[in-house]
This record gives C-alpha cells, structure tokens and sequence, in this order.
C-alpha cells in the first residue's frame, strides 16, 4: 500500500518456512510418492533451462509454481494434525475483508489512484481495466486474494458446522459476511462453490442428529437461509446496476458448461497452432510476467498454460499425483470433507483461472490439503477416532 514493492517479501518468509518443515518431514523417511514428486519437479525445472527463452521467466516460473509444490511435504508432516492455519487465519482475513468493504463503498481518491496506478500502460487504461475496478480486490490489483479466501474459509466453516452437528450464532454471520464480500468480488469459482456448499449442507443438515445442548441443525439452518435472504436483499440495494447486469452475464456463460470451456480456450486461440511438445515449452514461460513483459501469454486457463509449458510430461505427472490423492482421498472421504472440498475447488477454478501458478490464488492450500489426505499420521489418528473430526 505504501508503494514499497522491493521489500514486501512476505512470500519468501512463508516459502521459508515451508522450506524447513519440509525438511524436518523428508528427513524422517521418503515414500515413493515423495519421490515422485521430487523427481517430477527436478525434471521439469530441469528441462525447461534447456528451452529458449528469459531467464527471469524460467526462474519466476520455478518460484510461483513449482516450489510451492513443497506444500505438499507441509501437510504430511506429522505434526499437522490440526487445523490451525484455517483457524489462526480467520481473525487476519475478515480483517482484511472488512478494509477492503471499506475501501470498495467510500473509495477515497488515494485509493483508487493507488488502484489505478497498477493497472496503467503505455496506452493508459483500458476499458477493461477500469471494469475491474468494479470488483472488490482490497489491496491486490484483482480480487483473487479475497475471492479464494472466501470460498475456502466459507468452506471451513461450513464443513466445521455440519461436523459439529450444531452451527453457533457467530458462524452464520461470519458465513453471510463472506458470501457478500464473494459476492462483491464477481468471481464465478468462488461463488459456484459457496451456493453449491451451501445447498448441500442445507440438504443434509436436516437429517442431522441433535446435538445435546445445542439447538438442532435443521433450526439453524432455518435461521441461516432467513439471513441469506436478508443478506441477499441488502445486496440487492446496494450493488449497482451495471454491476449486476455485469455479474448476471458471467453466470449466464455457465448455461453451457462445453460453451464456457471454448469461450475460455479461445481467449488463446493463437496457441491452437503451437505444437505441444513432450516436456513443453518452459515452466513460466505463458505466465502473468510474461504477459507483464509484452509476451504471449496464457493468463486465465490454467490446464492451457500446463499443457504448453510443461507438455505431456507436466500434465501427466500433475494427473499421477492429483488422481494419487484423491483416491486415497475418497477411500477415507469422512474424514477428508474440507480437503477434497478444497481440491475440487481448485480443480473447477483451474478451467478460468491459474491457479497453481499464482501465489495469491492460495496455491500453498491446495497442496498442504493434497498432503493432508496423504498423511499417514492423520489417517491413522481419524481411524482411530473417527469421531473426534480434526476441525
């Protein structure tokens, strides 16, 4: 906010962190999926170098994509046994949301200099740019930070309540909040997943059984859609009507899931003519900094821009350690209902967005829960007592 970009290195103290826990996990024993993984990452980092092309997209491709998929080893790691990422970010992130609410309804002059300045060119600002202001992004340049935020805390809470058997008057008006600030962010993944959630808890909440000295959750799922509806009409009131019109035509895109998918292809038709090769072009070679630096780029579908710059080799090795996963997942899919969630999640947001390139897409996440279902230690735990949830 302050304009001192050579020093907000928070993600290099957060990768540092990951970077010791995964060693104190490797250090006690690799599995042969470990060893996948780490092959996998060497021969694609590897290979790349052998391509040409900038260097600075090689190494910015390294960064953001492939050394984050340490946060896999974080969620194997024996002592991950909880949740507390989820819980300790609760308090940080409906901090940031509610500065963020601020900004976006009394958008004071500074700030939205501020925002404007990220989004100018040599041509100036684009009309799409200045559309974009109409999204609720805080203090990022677009509102994935927020948007993903929301559906995975939203997520959280929501699984936390169904196994709990009771939800608390807290958690619907957290619950409500989120879903407005989703709202407000205009991102179709998000918002799929928290309407898809919601339908979901509401339908098999009502055969919840009644826990002792709580209300049942049937009564506060009543209480819950009664907010919903409030929420809605206050949503209503206050979004503006381009706004609307915008929002209701992207979910119009969705009548047609196979449309959708070609509209979003065709945004890189260019590439239709590009041979794909066995170990692609070079990681990071289509990504958001290539775009910055004037280059062809593959911005906003992230199995594209896997299969270009990684080749069949990337995309089958991402399928061999995804589908890995979610086996195992499945095998145990009552104790794994947030971390599939999750996953399933990013895999849809994966069709619009990069989500595995990106670090403000919370791609730490998505792999720490791919770690988790693989965590020997937390399956034993949950076998053990399958009651007592890890939530």
């Amino acid at each position: 906010m302050m304009g001192m970009v050579n020093i907000a290195k928070l993600d290099l103290l957060i990768t540092l962190a990951a970077t010791i826990i995964t060693i104190s996990y490797l250090s006690k024993g690799i599995t042969k999926l470990d060893w996948f993984i780490i092959f996998f990452i060497g021969v694609i980092a590897f290979s790349s170098l052998l391509n040409n092309y900038s260097h600075e997209l090689w190494y910015q491709g390294c960064r953001a994509q492939l050394y984050f998929t340490i946060f896999f080893f974080v969620g194997r790691h024996s002592q991950i046994a909880n949740l507390n990422i989820f819980r300790v970010g609760m308090l940080p992130f409906l901090c940031v949301c509610i500065i963020g609410l601020g900004l976006y309804i009394m958008s004071p002059s500074w700030y939205m200099d501020y925002k404007l300045q990220m989004f100018q060119t040599d041509e100036g600002v684009s009309d799409g740019r200045i559309l974009e202001m109409t999204r609720l992004s805080a203090f990022w340049m677009y509102p994935y930070w927020v948007s993903y935020g929301c559906a995975i805390m939203y997520v959280y809470i929501m699984i936390n309540c169904y196994m709990k058997g009771f939800m608390r008057r807290w958690d619907a008006i957290i619950l409500i909040f989120i879903a407005f600030i989703a709202l407000l962010t205009q991102q179709r993944a998000p918002l799929f997943t928290i309407t898809s959630l919601t339908i979901v808890f509401i339908l098999f909440g009502l055969f919840k059984r009644k826990r002792i000295g709580h209300i049942s959750l049937r009564t506060s799922i009543l209480y819950f859609i009664l907010l919903v509806v409030c929420m809605f009409v206050l949503f209503l009131t206050m979004i503006d009507t381009e706004m609307l019109s915008r929002l209701l035509e992207k979910f119009e895109l969705l009548e047609d899931i196979s449309m959708f998918l070609n509209d979003r292809a065709d945004i890189f038709s260019d590439f239709y003519s590009k041979k794909i090769s066995l170990f692609g072009d070079g990681i990071g070679r289509y990504s958001h900094t290539a775009y910055n630096l004037g280059k062809q780029a593959i911005t906003d579908q992230q199995y594209m821009q896997l299969i270009y710059e990684t080749g069949y080799f990337g995309c089958i090795g991402y399928a061999i350690i995804i589908l890995t996963v979610l086996f195992k997942g499945l095998r145990h899919y009552s104790s794994f209902y947030l971390e599939l969630t999750i996953i399933a999640f990013f895999l849809v947001a994966m069709s619009g967005a990069n989500c595995l390139s990106s670090f403000n897409q919370h791609i730490a996440i998505f792999w720490m829960c791919c770690g988790r279902i693989c965590n020997k230690y937390l399956v034993h735990y949950k076998a053990k007592k399958p009651s007592l949830q890890v939530y």
